[in-house]
């Protein structure tokens, strides 16, 4: 049910979906829908609930896999990749903020900070006026990819690997001037 939801969402956008139509898709009467998920809030919350955790588990393991001078690389590779698999879910709902979570997209962009912030963590040392350097840094590098991705659901000629390079040439001389991640 949550699939079907998700796939709703994504093509029509949360204001155009009713449960009536999920009920349908999934093959079960509208109080079924109700009784399993709740209202159509709670729904959407799971499919972006699932999604997220799909997008933190994708980066973790890029990331643990990866060689200390290559984890920022596979962490962007793994981001994109994650946004190229669902681009009407990204485009619908994360891009556009459609929807009743908006305080649950903004939970879940802190929770992808603190995961990229576990890149930043044993590499960065203190930054004069700024606490906790490395959650800041990896905010920032989040909110960079977030906006590219947002601009490359418009450009879907550009190859995934121009995006990947792309980033990693905005984020790599800030890595190297601060140090990081065996920058100089």
């Amino acid at each position: 049910m949550v699939e079907a939801a998700e796939s709703l969402f994504g093509e029509h956008g949360y204001d155009r979906v009713s449960m009536d139509e999920v009920a349908r898709i999934v093959g079960v009467s509208k109080p079924v829908v109700y009784d399993l998920v709740g209202s159509k809030d709670q729904l959407f919350r799971l499919a972006m609930t699932r999604r997220t955790a799909e997008l933190a588990e994708r980066v973790t393991m890029a990331v643990a896999a990866a060689p200390p001078d290559g984890r920022m690389r596979a962490g962007v590779v793994a981001f994109f990749a994650f946004v190229d698999d669902h681009r009407a879910v990204w485009r619908r709902l994360v891009a556009q903020g459609a929807g009743p979570a908006t305080a649950d997209m903004v939970a879940a962009r802190r929770r992808q900070a603190e995961i990229v912030a576990e890149l930043f963590v044993s590499e960065v040392g203190d930054l004069p006026g700024i606490p906790d350097p490395a959650t800041a840094l990896a905010t920032m590098a989040n909110g960079a990819l977030e906006a590219l991705a947002n601009w490359w659901i418009d450009h879907e000629e550009v190859a995934m690997e121009s995006v990947v390079d792309l980033s990693m040439a905005f984020l790599d001389p800030g890595i190297a001037a601060l140090g990081l991640l065996g920058g100089p």
